[in-house]
């Protein structure tokens, strides 16, 4: 197993509508490594708006601070036609390219932007056809595709991911596990049982109400569900994903110094419990 940091929890601007990030990557390495971090993944916004020198720069800063990157998020649109499709298949393209000079070895995904229940059976076939042509264009690289459980998304339950999943019949099409109520112990760990066959990788967020938490203090019992999906036989990534105090109102209130503590408090809490390796 892997604990990876998301880089998403030290963007400030995540949590606005353009989501054009406030922090360089490359300026953030030195403090993610300092706070003993050793594996990213890389929120898309930082990718996105580098150029080709700059991105090879950038694997060079992360060989020289001793890290990886073995996953890339992305949040695609799946079910358009027309230029908006090629438009979309081209930024794959482009993100499997990152993923190449990185070695990223997975490109989790926020898997479409429709709600199950609002799917059409022609925005399903258009989907998943955009998801086969995804793959057909990738398969020299060997990506793994894990669509994160999500609302407003074709995973937002179990059952229509699996479908999805199915229709689709690629074994590099796997799940990134996140919970749908954080407020409750017994759903997070029936919804990774319903799906653990296909699970690689966990997306961890503490919340209590409706805040961000460390992940010990947490309305879901952490400490239960781990030891549950380690005692499963679960081998793959677990991304610290948002941590207590990356949310705020304004750039100004974000202090990266906090964020990275409480994201290393959460990393000791996820080795310690019983079952990690």
């Amino acid at each position: 197993m892997e604990i990876v940091l998301n880089t998403i929890a030290l963007d400030p601007n995540r949590w606005t509508e353009k989501k054009i990030p406030y922090f360089r990557l490359e300026d953030l390495l030195e403090p993610i490594a300092a706070a003993g971090f050793r594996a990213l993944e890389i929120w898309q916004p930082h990718l996105t708006t580098l150029s080709p020198d700059e991105v090879q720069r950038l694997k060079a800063r992360v060989d020289d601070a001793g890290m990886s990157v073995p996953i890339l998020g992305m949040y695609p649109i799946f079910h358009l036609e027309g230029r908006e499709r090629e438009e979309e298949l081209t930024g794959w393209d482009r993100m499997f390219g990152f993923a190449d000079v990185l070695g990223s070895r997975m490109l989790k995904v926020m898997p479409g932007r429709t709600p199950s229940a609002e799917m059409t059976t022609e925005v399903w076939d258009r989907s998943v056809a955009f998801v086969r042509e995804v793959l057909r264009r990738s398969e020299g690289t060997g990506t793994i595709i894990p669509c994160e459980t999500h609302a407003g998304t074709v995973a937002d339950n179990p059952e229509s991911l699996l479908r999805f999943i199915g229709m689709v019949g690629s074994e590099r099409l796997k799940v990134c596990w996140q919970p749908f109520d954080f407020a409750s112990t017994g759903k997070a760990i029936e919804l990774y049982d319903r799906l653990s066959p296909r699970v690689v990788h966990l997306h961890l967020q503490g919340r209590r109400g409706s805040q961000m938490e460390l992940l010990e203090g947490s309305d879901i019992d952490y400490r239960q569900v781990l030891a549950h999906i380690f005692a499963s036989g679960f081998d793959g990534h677990l991304s610290i994903e948002f941590v207590r105090d990356c949310v705020v109102e304004s750039p100004e209130q974000f202090h990266l110094d906090t964020v990275l503590e409480n994201a290393q408090r959460d990393r000791r809490f996820v080795a310690s419990v019983p079952g990690f390796k």
